[in-house]
């Protein structure tokens, strides 16, 4: 499990920027937090079945996060947001980060563009699909949705998330 302390701060900083599920993986456990408190955290095993917590599992998060985890080794902490810019470049046609400014080339080479997003992921299939999208990289924008951070630790993927948003500012 992280560190609460590590969950509290990210939770605070998370809350600023209208983001939406926070899980990570565990050996093989997720912790998926959904309620923007450390104490709801619940964590479900690899089918989704909830091994401690009080609240059901979002199937959604549920089909995003564990297919990423499943299908990308190096992704242990996703984060999927709707942060506004970000979001707003995902809304656009042809929406991309553009290398043009300071905290935009620390991405480069990192993202991709999944244009067939088709809504709610409500199925293993979808998060297949995504986690396919996504590839080697550690950023995934859904075309009108958000975008979807990885990272080995949960101070690496806040840290990408928040320049992520700082870079889609400026477009």
């Amino acid at each position: 499990m992280p560190d609460p302390t590590e969950l509290q701060n990210l939770l605070r900083e998370l809350e600023k920027l209208d983001c939406g599920t926070i899980e990570a993986q565990f050996g093989g456990r997720y912790p998926i937090l959904t309620k923007k408190r450390p104490g709801d955290i619940v964590m479900a095993d690899g089918d989704g079945n909830i091994v401690e917590g009080n609240y059901p599992v979002e199937a959604t998060a549920f089909y995003i996060h564990a297919r990423i985890h499943d299908g990308n080794p190096r992704a242990k902490v996703v984060l999927h947001t709707h942060m506004p810019y970000a979001t707003a470049l995902t809304s656009i046609q042809d929406g991309r980060i553009e290398m043009c400014t300071q905290n935009a080339f620390r991405y480069w080479g990192r993202v991709a563009y999944d244009d067939k997003y088709a809504g709610v992921a409500l199925s293993n299939d979808e998060g297949e699909r995504m986690c396919r999208a996504m590839g080697d990289k550690d950023i995934l924008f859904l075309r009108n949705h958000g975008v979807i951070v990885s990272g080995p630790t949960v101070a690496q993927a806040y840290d990408d998330l928040y320049y992520l948003e700082r870079a889609a500012m400026v477009q």
